[in-house]
């Protein structure tokens, strides 16, 4: 067992940037003390931690903004959120240059293992094989199966697939594995069988989502409808939609192609920002990939990923991806 745990050390480190000589690491004391003994000691000499629970919010907010412009200087950040008092200073991190950045949200010593229990340069073959084949492919559909009467078509720009697995200097949320892109357009009837993730906490409240629980109807890459048995649900996702309506709005097709998070999602009650990387589809709601759109012409900062726990999806050569 701690074979597995120090591999999955070594696996989480080959993703740091070989520029970085200085390492900010900011922990959540009670979440990830078996991490730190580990990672530490691997950064080097230069290493500064900021413990979460012990620091005063003044001194994250202080080194945000010392270390923002200096280029040997990275981000390494495990938050548990445990402790919102921080939000506001932790905030100021995202005006660091991504490349510097290595994230891990929802991330600690119970689950650390098994979600870096690939390597990452087999995720990153996974990835780039993808999006080869996406390359080219302008209509795709998704079915939660083969017979499935339901089903939910894209138009997607064949040149615009980026692929996240966590080794591009863009991708600095861990772990890593998927290939997205921002549809045209999307048409058709989505049964949920998965989790919805992002800004609004729907996976905290309502976990996996069950067959028949959720199904959304879109129309020109707007929701229409929602319908289902978890009537709760249904009007969560309905107030979210009129409340704020560019969440309406399909701003992203992603094919994850993590298998190490697939696993771990199993035995997880509620769901995760990770969860985006499951092996399968997943479809983001609100804002756009801000690899691929201005940020500032974005109707709304929230975002929703819709992530499918099986499937099929198909493109105009035939079948791309069963799971």
């Amino acid at each position: 067992m701690n074979d597995i745990w120090e591999e999955s050390v070594e696996r989480f480190t080959a993703y740091l940037p070989k520029s970085v000589s200085t390492w900010l690491v900011i922990i959540d004391t009670a979440a990830h003390a078996r991490l730190a003994a580990s990672l530490l000691p691997r950064l080097g000499d230069d290493v500064r931690v900021l413990r979460l629970g012990q620091v005063s919010v003044d001194e994250v907010r202080a080194a945000a903004l010392e270390y923002v412009d200096q280029d040997h200087v990275g981000l390494i950040g495990f938050h548990a959120r445990k402790y919102p008092e921080y939000q506001e200073a932790l905030v100021r991190f995202a005006d660091w240059p991504s490349r510097r950045v290595a994230l891990c949200l929802e991330v600690w010593d119970d689950n650390f293992a098994a979600l870096f229990a690939e390597d990452p340069q087999e995720v990153a073959r996974r990835c780039d094989g993808l999006r080869r084949q996406l390359t080219g492919e302008r209509t795709l559909t998704y079915r939660a199966a083969d017979d499935a009467a339901e089903r939910l078509s894209f138009e997607c720009a064949p040149d615009d697939w980026v692929a996240y697995s966590g080794l591009e200097d863009y991708d600095y949320l861990l772990p890593s594995g998927e290939v997205a892109c921002v549809p045209e357009s999307a048409s058709g009837t989505l049964p949920v069988e998965g989790w919805i993730i992002g800004t609004i906490p729907f996976g905290k409240k309502y976990g996996r989502i069950r067959p028949g629980d959720l199904t959304v109807r879109i129309e020109n890459g707007q929701a229409t409808g929602v319908t289902g048995r978890n009537t709760e649900l249904c009007r969560d996702l309905e107030m979210a939609f009129d409340r704020l309506p560019g969440v309406r709005s399909i701003g992203e097709l992603g094919i994850g192609q993590s298998k190490a998070v697939t696993e771990v999602a199993r035995s997880h009650k509620a769901a995760f920002t990770w969860h985006e990387r499951n092996y399968g589809v997943h479809i983001g709601f609100g804002a756009e990939l801000s690899e691929t759109a201005d940020p500032d012409q974005r109707a709304t900062a929230h975002h929703l990923d819709v992530v499918l726990s099986r499937g099929r999806l198909t493109g105009q050569a035939g079948p791309l991806l069963s799971w």
